[in-house]
């Protein structure tokens, strides 16, 4: 009879592939049927398969499947194959697709995940992650946790995020890790765009939910990961629906520091140097007051020789002028030891030649004189 069941379902799967086929499967009651196979064949992780790929075409092809669905506790069986056949693969990237639509269907079903138990087994695939891990389960799981803290807000992010839901160290913030290292992993992949966008849908959303978020991305040095993934998928709705909150969140935050973190290219970093030796300081003796003076230290050597070249040219220049009668010689001084200067002979006046003096001529150059008129 399973096979029966198998092959019906593969037959219901091609039915429902466009809209109007699960529409016409909703007329004829088909989310009953799946519910009631799904139950009897609880124990055969085939069928659950096939059933779980069912609920999720119907869910998102027709409103009126979700409720129907809901109504009939098709959380209850998703959370039930989960934590029947946890190394199943196919179920559980099935499951999750399942359970995705009808998350962000209703908010009453959120309360149904809640009591049931369902988050450390929702998140899974996240924190223990392998090669057989697929693709799938990690991006459905990533639209559940965000369908979830969209619906109840900032108090439900520390839950989930917590180290109680992954049974681990609460300050090691297992999810976070796991994401931050998922999206190192797959940014600059081609293959793997739609986990990378998946991802970094999640973290933007927590971190526009909760300063907390990114304070603990940044002591992973992810932050440069997640703006990286910001940019280079900014066409895509989810990820433009919170980055511009995230930009303006880092924009009023103060900044801690300013140091950049690269995988590829590690940053040099500097040894500070500590005095292991504290310097002493000198004894005082009880009921004397110090009163500390100025000290005046000595003198600069580079500045003592200029000023000592500065008197030595000094004294030169003065012996020179003073040769030829236009200033006293400065006395040498005794500090700076210059050499003795160089007898210099003065020079004998300047005389001027002899002008000879003729009585007719007269200095003064005389033009021509004319005649006074006479009278008549």
């Amino acid at each position: 009879m399973s096979s029966c069941v198998e092959k019906a379902f593969a037959v219901l799967l091609k039915h429902v592939r466009t809209r109007d086929g699960a529409r016409e499967l909703h007329r004829h009651l088909g989310e009953l049927t799946i519910l009631s196979m799904l139950r009897v064949k609880a124990s055969v992780p085939v069928i659950q398969s096939y059933g779980f790929v069912l609920m999720r075409k119907l869910a998102c092809a027709c409103d009126e499947s979700q409720r129907v669905l809901l109504e009939n506790g098709a959380i209850e069986l998703i959370a039930n194959g989960l934590r029947r056949f946890p190394d199943d693969v196919i179920l559980q990237s099935a499951a999750a697709g399942a359970l995705a639509p009808l998350v962000q269907y209703d908010d009453s079903s959120i309360g149904i995940v809640f009591s049931l138990g369902l988050l450390p087994v929702l998140i899974r695939p996240i924190v223990h992650r392998s090669d057989k891990t697929a693709d799938q389960a990690v991006i459905y799981t990533c639209a559940i946790l965000v369908a979830i803290c969209e619906a109840r807000g900032k108090d439900v992010v520390g839950t989930i995020l917590s180290g109680h839901v992954a049974d681990a160290d609460t300050e090691t913030w297992p999810v976070l890790q796991s994401l931050a290292q998922l999206l190192q992993a797959s940014v600059n992949v081609d293959a793997s765009k739609r986990v990378s966008v998946a991802v970094t849908t999640a973290l933007l959303c927590f971190m526009s939910m909760d300063r907390m978020v990114t304070d603990v991305l940044d002591e992973l040095r992810a932050l440069s990961t997640v703006s990286h993934a910001m940019v280079q998928f900014a066409a895509d709705a989810s990820v433009l629906k919170y980055s511009g909150i995230v930009c303006q969140q880092l924009a009023r935050s103060p900044v801690k520091r300013v140091r950049t973190y690269s995988p590829q290219k590690p940053t040099k970093t500097t040894k500070i140097r500590v005095s292991t030796s504290p310097k002493k300081e000198p004894a005082v003796k009880e009921g004397v007051v110090y009163d500390p003076m100025p000290s005046i230290g000595e003198r600069d050597k580079e500045r003592a020789l200029a000023q000592a070249e500065v008197a030595d040219r000094a004294v030169r220049g003065n012996l020179l002028t003073s040769a030829y009668g236009f200033a006293k010689p400065l006395k040498q001084s005794l500090v700076v030891a210059s050499s003795p200067p160089k007898e210099i002979k003065p020079r004998p006046p300047a005389r001027l030649p002899p002008q000879a003096t003729s009585p007719l001529k007269s200095p003064t150059k005389v033009g021509r004189v004319r005649p006074l008129p006479t009278s008549r």
